[in-house]
């Protein structure tokens, strides 16, 4: 089965930068790499930038 023009030839995996090519691996691969940036945000949660805007709606 082929997923399309962004996947792998003769498979449905999306292209990546990491060329991972087994969906299995891929979606552990991207599971891990979510969780790593949940803690690091756990540890340091100001890495993402504070806005206080309030918009007039």
């Amino acid at each position: 089965m082929s997923g399309g023009k962004n996947c792998y030839p003769e498979s449905d995996v999306l292209i990546n930068k990491y060329n991972i090519r087994e969906k299995e691996l891929l979606e552990k691969f991207e599971i891990q790499k979510v969780f790593a940036k949940l803690l690091g945000l756990d540890v340091k949660p100001t890495r993402i930038a504070y806005t206080y805007d309030v918009g007039t709606w």
